[in-house]
């Protein structure tokens, strides 16, 4: 088996490898649903790149009239 560089950083400067048992968690039917209909990630993962620009586009003007860039001020 072939090893690769991160393998070699790793044993070199005295990593080791630690297993772990896993856990699983039972859901209730709300939560099924939820993890299904993947409401488990960030809502910026699930929209649209045209909506998230046009959503940082509004940001940015909500911010430049909320706090004024200092470069205008006298």
């Amino acid at each position: 088996m072939e090893q690769s560089s991160l393998s070699d950083f790793k044993e070199r400067n005295g990593f080791r490898r630690i297993d772990l048992p896993r856990y699983y968690v039972p859901l209730t039917l709300v939560g099924r649903a939820a993890f299904r209909l993947g409401l488990h990630h960030r809502l910026a993962e699930r929209l649209p790149a045209p909506m998230a620009a046009k959503l940082r586009e509004l940001r940015a003007a909500w911010y430049d009239r909320k706090l004024p860039s200092a470069t205008g001020a006298p």
